[in-house]
């Protein structure tokens, strides 16, 4: 059980980084080189977590929820990865610094 100063030590903490990532998103839709960044950070971080999960989480599942699991994971991870891959083609990121010089 945890208590009311760590439940709200916890709660804080992802409030922050939830502004954090609401603030990568405006970034990102403003054309800011750093936002970008932030969110290919983001999603290589979440494809490494998810790959995490499925290799020491699917073994203890009952097999049609773990085979339901891999499968919505391997498709969420390839989302990610191409989302990360267009962020990281030469014309966005040319895009994102022309932004920067044409203030």
């Amino acid at each position: 059980m945890m208590s009311s100063l760590q439940w709200r030590l916890m709660h804080s903490l992802l409030l922050l980084f939830f502004a954090f990532l609401l603030l990568c998103a405006i970034g990102l839709l403003k054309r800011w080189n750093w936002a970008r960044r932030c969110f290919i950070g983001y999603m290589v971080f979440n494809v490494a977590y998810m790959l995490l999960l499925l290799l020491v989480g699917v073994s203890a599942m009952p097999d049609a929820f773990g085979v339901g699991l891999a499968v919505f994971a391997a498709c969420f991870m390839a989302l990610l990865g191409w989302i990360g891959k267009k962020l990281l083609s030469a014309p966005i990121v040319a895009e994102f610094r022309n932004e920067r010089s044409s203030r």
